[in-house]
Parts: structure tokens; C-alpha cells; sequence
């Protein structure tokens, strides 16, 4: 089995379609972790067929989120999954990930990210372009930059890392992945395409984000700290 971790928070208008695209796919669990929405989103959830566990915390990030997830899953697989991604083809992307995994070698990995066709601009193509080209060499290193819209890890290690580090606001996507790095292989997935909304772009731009991702990782590296103390939606 493989299991399906999304974390949400007030994603009634995007969780829809992130589950349904799974919907005629076998030895799947749908895991919803959710971090208290008031809206439809747990409605809607439950509707669909996907197994919802609240985080009642105070305090919410993404990585608290997608730990909770794990816990319940059954699955050897665990693919964590934004609220606002889909696969190019799910049926197809799924018998990859299992093919792929077949061998113990591969402890996890990353598809391609782009944005969703319709929803694509120019700067979009320019830099997604550039963006994938450093993903890609940065697993060729000992730090392999994995961004976070979709991870895909083996549950057993998964554990053994004790999961994300929930200290984190950002870049503990990142973070798990150069942990992972030091016990085993992890891969880039060119050939699995992950469509992702470009609400976070659109509202901070690019120049924004990528700076920001360099600075807290600075902080993070040589002073061991987290600037950044809360993780912020964008809707």
C-alpha cells in the first residue's frame, strides 16, 4: 500500500481535486492532516473517502502536519502532498513511484514541479526551468535541495529520521532529505511531472521566495537558528 499525506488548512476550493485525481487507483490511503479548518475542507475530505486527523495545536506548520499523517498510515510508500498539486497523470506517476521503489536502494525522492498549464505564465516557464536544472544537480551532491509541494518517502526510514523537524517554519522539506542522504540513495524524478498552483509566486514573487530561502537556510547552517518562527498560508 501506499499512502497519500496531504496537509491542509482551509483548503475547501483546492482538496477536491487533489483527492479525486486518486480515486480509481488501488492499494491507496488518502490521509488528510488537517490543522483545524473552519471551512469545508473536512467535509468535503470525509466525503471523498479520506481519512482525516485533526492538529488541534496552537502552534501550526506544514512538518507538525505531515508527521501527524504518518502516524496513521499503513502504507510502505508515503507520498506527502500539498493541497494545491496534482499529477500530470496520477495512474501512471503511481505505477512509477512503485516500479521505482521497488528496490530497497531508494529511500525517497522528488518529482518535477510545474505550474498548472492554464495557470502558467512566461516568468512560470523561466523559472520552473531553472528551478528543476538546480534540483536536479543538487542531488547529483551531499545536499540535495528537495522542495516540498511532493516528497515521497519509504515509511521506514521516514521513522528512523523521527520524521520532519516540526521546529521548522521552512526548508524542513529540505532538511529530512539531506538526513535521508546520509543513510541511502534519493533521486530526482524527471520523468514524474507535478502540477502546483502558483498562488505562493503570484503573492510573494519569485525573487521574494528564493532569497528568503537562502537567507533562513544561511541562518539555519551557520548560526543554528530559525528566523522564521511560524509557517504562513497563502490563499
Amino acid at each position: 500500500m501506499i499512502s497519500i499525506i496531504i496537509p491542509t488548512l482551509n483548503e475547501e476550493k483546492n482538496i477536491s481535486r487533489v483527492i479525486s485525481q486518486f480515486s480509481k487507483i488501488k492499494n491507496l490511503e488518502i490521509i488528510i492532516a488537517d490543522g483545524s479548518s473552519d471551512d469545508d475542507t473536512i467535509k468535503i475530505a470525509k466525503k471523498l473517502g479520506a481519512k482525516v486527523f485533526l492538529n488541534k495545536r496552537k502552534t501550526q506548520n506544514i512538518g507538525k502536519n505531515r508527521n501527524l499523517g504518518a502516524t496513521h498510515a499503513k502504507g510502505n510508500i508515503l507520498i506527502f502532498c500539498d493541497a494545491d498539486t496534482q499529477f500530470k497523470n496520477a495512474k501512471k506517476a503511481i505505477l512509477n513511484i512503485e516500479s521505482k521503489f521497488s528496490s530497497n536502494n531508494l529511500l525517497a525522492g522528488v518529482p518535477r514541479l510545474e505550474i498548472f498549464p492554464k495557470e502558467k505564465k512566461i516568468q512560470d516557464f523561466f523559472f520552473h526551468s531553472i528551478f528543476s536544472f538546480i534540483l536536479k544537480t543538487s542531488f547529483k551532491t551531499k545536499i540535495p535541495l528537495a522542495s516540498g509541494q511532493c516528497q515521497i518517502i519509504r515509511k521506514k526510514i521516514f521513522r528512523q529520521m523521527k520524521g520532519y523537524n516540526s521546529k521548522m517554519a521552512v526548508n524542513e522539506d529540505a532538511e529530512i532529505f539531506e538526513r535521508i542522504s546520509k543513510k541511502g540513495q534519493v533521486k530526482y524524478f524527471n520523468d514524474i511531472i507535478v502540477y502546483e498552483s502558483p498562488r505562493r509566486y503570484r503573492k510573494k514573487g519569485y525573487i521574494y521566495l528564493g532569497v528568503l530561502v537562502l537567507i533562513t537556510n544561511f541562518f539555519r547552517k551557520i548560526f543554528k537558528k530559525e528566523i522564521i518562527k511560524e509557517w504562513q498560508r497563502v490563499e
